[in-house]
């Protein structure tokens, strides 16, 4: 099968999601994308925007594919999905001119049990990322060299904070006053994430708000690049 031009820029805005959470798996199934980095710290689940392959597909090296269709940047291109005996897309071939590339998928088989279903986790808060918000967290978590970011919920005030600290345990605050929307009963809440990919996320913004939903177990809930997203709360080290 021939993919639609649309097809190939939604697989590109795919790739580019996959790539700000280091995710190197995918499967394409029933209209739905999944996927979750080696960390479990960034996960696709994704019902916009799915690329259509006509049969089901499984794709691991992401990044090798990513760089095979950099290879023909701002050149017209084709993709050809080709089918396998077990009703599945086992292969995609990339041409552009005179020039052709192969990329070998994986069985669908191999992602049971290895990409999540769904992310159970209701929602207590929403807000909206302020575009300074942002971009204070990016310069904090930079001139700390933090591993984490710490988020501060308190709904009553409505203010949510940062807290990046350093290996000295040197903390940099970041206090905001977003709009909070919550139904639930519990007025506060304070969540770890890994600082790479919290800051991928934010970048991928390009100075724009990023609409955000905390679940109560601290899932945190975006649509990146046009693609459902979340980001899985950790320990925070820096309490220990």
């Amino acid at each position: 099968m021939k993919l639609k031009n649309e097809d190939i820029v939604a697989l590109k805005n795919v790739l580019a999601v996959c790539n700000i959470g280091a995710i190197d798996g995918i499967l394409i199934e029933d209209g739905v994308i999944r996927g979750v980095n080696e960390t479990k710290t960034f996960a696709i689940i994704s019902r916009m925007n799915v690329p259509e392959f006509g049969k089901k597909i499984g794709m691991t090296r992401l990044s090798v594919l990513k760089a095979r269709l950099d290879v023909f940047v701002n050149k017209e291109i084709s993709i050809n999905a080709i089918e396998s005996s077990r009703d599945e897309i086992s292969a995609l071939e990339i041409s552009s001119g005179k020039s052709k590339v192969q990329f070998r998928c994986t069985s669908t088989a191999f992602f049971n049990k290895k990409v999540p279903i769904s992310l159970n986790d209701t929602t207590e808060f929403a807000f909206n990322m302020k575009p300074e918000d942002s971009k204070a967290v990016l310069d904090a978590v930079r001139v700390m060299s933090a591993k984490q970011v710490v988020m501060q919920i308190n709904a009553a005030e409505n203010s949510i904070s940062f807290e990046i600290v350093d290996d000295c345990n040197e903390v940099f605050r970041i206090e905001t006053h977003a709009e909070i929307i919550t139904d639930s009963d519990n007025k506060s809440a304070v969540h770890c994430y890994s600082s790479d990919v919290f800051c991928n996320v934010l970048k991928s913004t390009k100075g724009e708000d990023l609409p955000v939903l905390i679940g109560a177990r601290g899932t945190l809930k975006a649509v990146v690049l046009g693609h459902e997203i979340a980001l899985m709360p950790q320990v925070n080290t820096s309490s220990e």
